[in-house]
Parts: structure tokens; sequence; C-alpha cells
């Protein structure tokens, strides 16, 4: 795998409580191992993010905030870095905060703390299903590629591990195809409503347009009758068409 990924972390979502400020708060975090912020290529706003010994129990009482936690719980103390925090009957040191746009894995999260797990429990353990994964590829190595790697690994282990890998097998997926699986039906179903509205407003248009043309028959009938030819009220219509068009445009743009 070393000749195909650059980097190679795992996060999980979970719920820790803050306290020691008035009633204890519920906070949406992300567990993490302590290279996920170099995976991903982000560095924070203020402190530092973690280190890789840092995701292991002894060393894991550390923490990082997101922009809006720092903002509404801390005010936007810039001197944050090197606070203590009590998440879940735990004591934390604050290490960092992240930048106004970086939101891992969505919005949401307010709070990343570091796994805190035995450095065993990556080898011994063959039940951590619960991880979700995440690796940059190395430069000029294709999805695809990836991809075939990481089945044929998924085999060996298959073989190896029978009892906790039958079936399991793997499936690798872009970054951002990942971030955007869960908001797809619902934006298809906007785009859909859209579309329909779209339809509904150009049909009718077109009435109107039809009714306006068929209470002017008798006005066309005389244009015509004084030598003007269909090619001319063609036109004159096309005009009128587009002087209303663009009337819309100015008087929904002033809004």
């Amino acid at each position: 795998m070393n000749t195909v990924f650059a980097g190679i972390a795992a996060y999980y979502a979970n719920e820790v409580f803050l306290s020691g400020q008035g009633e204890p708060q519920r906070l949406r975090s992300i567990a993490l191992t302590g290279n996920l912020f170099d995976v991903l290529g982000v560095a924070p706003l203020l402190g530092r993010t973690f280190r890789d010994e840092e995701t292991f129990e002894g060393k894991s009482r550390v923490a990082i905030l997101s922009y809006n936690f720092w903002q509404t719980e801390f005010a936007g103390d810039p001197h944050v870095v090197g606070r203590s925090v009590s998440l879940t009957g735990k004591t934390y040191e604050v290490v960092g905060v992240m930048p106004r746009d970086f939101f891992f894995p969505g919005h949401d999260k307010q709070i990343y703390i570091p796994f805190g797990f035995k450095p065993s429990i990556f080898v011994e353990q063959r039940r951590p299903h619960y991880l979700n994964v995440m690796a940059r590829l190395r430069d000029g190595v294709s999805l695809e590629h990836a991809s075939r790697q990481m089945a044929a690994v998924a085999s060996r282990l298959e073989q190896m591990y029978p009892d906790t890998n039958t079936k399991m097998g793997v499936r690798i997926d872009g970054f951002h195809d990942t971030l955007t699986a869960e908001k797809r039906p619902a934006m298809a179903m906007l785009l859909s409503a859209v579309c329909a509205l779209f339809l509904i407003v150009c049909s009718n248009v077109a009435n109107l347009q039809l009714g306006r043309a068929a209470a002017r028959a008798r006005e066309f009938g005389i244009r015509q009758a004084l030598g003007a030819g269909r090619a001319r009220l063609v036109r004159q219509l096309l005009t009128e068409s587009l002087a209303l068009s663009l009337a819309g445009r100015v008087r929904s743009g002033s809004r």
C-alpha cells in the first residue's frame, strides 16, 4: 500500500459532553488518528494539529476546536490554545482551532479528539469495522489502480482471517463523492422541482403569448393588407418578446 497511498488515516463520529462551564453540553465530535489533518492537507488557524503519537492513550488528552465552536463557546478568544476543557469527565488541552472554511466530515462537528486507543488495537483486533478510513493517493496513481491494489489486499485478508473478513471486501470512493453522497437525493429532488417549475412558467408564458396573438389577429390582417409581409410580422413579434424579456430581467435584478 505504500506504493499507492501517501498517507492513510481513520476516524469515527461520536459525542462527548463538555462540563465545567455551567450545565453539561453535548458536543458532536470526531475521534481520529493523529495524522488525519496531514492527510487532508489542512493547517489550523491557531495552534497546531495532532501528532502521530497522540493517536494512542497516554498522550491523547488534546483537542482541536472547530471555528464555529470556538466563536460560540469561547467568544473567539485568541488565547484559547493551551486552555483546558473537561470532556466526558476527562481533562483535555486545546492545541488548535481550525479555519472558518474547514468542515469535516460535516458542518455540524464541533470538536476533534484523538482515538485514545491502545496501539495494539490496530494489530490484534479484527473487528473495528466502525472506523472510516481515508487516504491520499500518491502522485500519478489513479483511483482505479488503487482500487485494484486494495481488492487484492482484501482478498488476502479474507483468506488469512475468514472469521472476520469473509465477504468484507473494499471499495474506494473519491473524497468529493463521499462528502456529497448523502445530499444527492435531496439535490436531485430540488433540481426536479426547479425544472418542473420552469416548465410550468414557460407553459404559462407561451399560453399568454398565444392568447395575445389571437387577440391581435385583426391587427395583423390590417398590416398584411397594407403590405407587411409575414417575415416582417414575425420580426415584430420577436422584437416585442425580447423587449418584454429584457424588462422582466431588469426588474427582477433590481429587487
